[in-house]
């Protein structure tokens, strides 16, 4: 994964957003406790996945037009 994109847009002033699409599903366990230990310091994430027993995530049902937080 490459973060430095996001760190130059930082850089210039902006708010850039994190889009990580199913990004846990080919990495171990410790992997994954990194990404999401790693995401936590950004300011806005948005991190699709098929497993719903990620530790401290938050899940959020998204349809059109509204948003619901299932836990």
């Amino acid at each position: 994964m490459k973060f430095a994109p996001f760190f130059l847009i930082e850089d210039e002033g902006k708010k850039p957003i994190c889009v990580l699409d199913d990004a846990t599903s080919e990495l171990d366990l410790d992997h994954q406790k990194a990404l999401l230990q790693f995401t936590k310091g950004l300011q806005q994430v948005f991190i699709t996945a098929t497993q719903l027993d990620i530790e401290g995530a938050s899940i959020i049902d998204v349809s059109a037009n509204k948003a619901i937080r299932r836990n």
